[in-house]
């Protein structure tokens, strides 16, 4: 599982999942879907992260996050699908801690 920096709620910026390692050859990203859950299991998909400002690199998956609560931490789960139908799923966290 990854690791990423903590962030304030106020804080909003891109993370990333990096598939290069795993992926065949010239194989790229077709779609992706990411999904955050607290550390009680409670979806906080809404909460922490916006959609609609994530994008694709061939081999590269770029997460929009935002706010969140202080003190909680949260995994994100990002699910690909690549243009010869491979599956991959990366998971990271990510701490909110008002400093």
């Amino acid at each position: 599982m990854d690791l990423f920096i903590d962030k304030q709620p106020y804080e909003e910026f891109y993370i990333g999942f990096d598939f290069i390692n795993v992926m065949a050859g010239t194989d790229e990203i077709s779609s992706a879907t990411v999904t955050a859950v607290d550390e009680l299991g409670v979806d906080s998909t809404a909460i922490i992260i916006t959609t609609i400002k994530q994008y694709l690199d061939p081999t590269k998956v770029y997460v929009w996050v935002k706010g969140g609560t202080h003190n909680k931490t949260y995994t994100i789960t990002c699910k690909i699908v690549t243009d010869i139908g491979e599956k991959y799923e990366k998971e990271g966290e990510m701490s909110v801690v008002e400093v």
